[in-house]
């Protein structure tokens, strides 16, 4: 049965926790950005022996976001409404896929390392995360060779569904696998574009 503010402070002080109407809301917040609503959290914590280890977890996960965010916006100079984009497409692409929103962030870091704007990082973020379920590759690997590759190509984000697409395709149709093929497209990629070949 599910609990409301009121009722979780009272149970976290029988348990040694105490918390102010002002960390209770802080608390909210950082649920939020977790993806999982308060009430959902109120019906867990009434269940839990030790309340307070299991805020403290929650409390962790959203300042562990809210941290990774702030590396992307220093390796991206993202501006604040950048930011504010960034981290909704990783708060977005969290719930709805089977990665979290901090390892969306930190794919979304690792295309800034690579040299790409916000508004192409925010392009490629989703294609290369759903490349990477599919191959069962790491995000930072992933990211690694959608954008080397569309940088080799000289190609604009707006195409990084359709590079990840001549991925899946390739690993999935031979006995390559997204490393292999990774690292091949290293060595052949600048001289094939340099010839004029297509990706394809």
């Amino acid at each position: 049965m599910a609990i409301d503010r009121q009722q979780l402070q009272i149970l976290l002080k029988t348990k040694g926790v105490k918390l102010s109407q002002a960390e209770l809301a802080g608390l909210d917040t950082q649920v939020k950005t977790t993806e999982r609503s308060f009430k959902g959290l109120m019906a867990t914590m009434a269940g839990f022996a030790v309340a307070g280890v299991a805020i403290s977890k929650v409390v962790g996960i959203g300042k562990d976001f809210e941290a990774q965010m702030k590396r992307v916006q220093a390796v991206s100079g993202a501006s604040a409404n950048e930011l504010k984009t960034l981290s909704q497409q990783a708060r977005d692409l969290g719930a709805s896929t089977a990665n979290t929103a901090s390892e969306i962030a930190e794919l979304q870091e690792n295309f800034a390392r690579l040299g790409f704007r916000t508004d192409e990082i925010i392009g490629m973020t989703e294609a290369t995360q759903a490349l990477a379920y599919a191959t069962g590759q790491e995000l930072g690997e992933s990211a690694m060779q959608v954008g080397s590759t569309m940088k080799a190509f000289q190609l604009e984000t707006a195409e990084a569904a359709h590079v990840t697409d001549i991925f899946a395709a390739a690993t999935a149709s031979s006995a390559l696998n997204m490393t292999t093929l990774g690292d091949s497209l290293t060595y052949v990629a600048p001289v094939a574009s340099g010839l004029g070949f297509s990706l394809e």
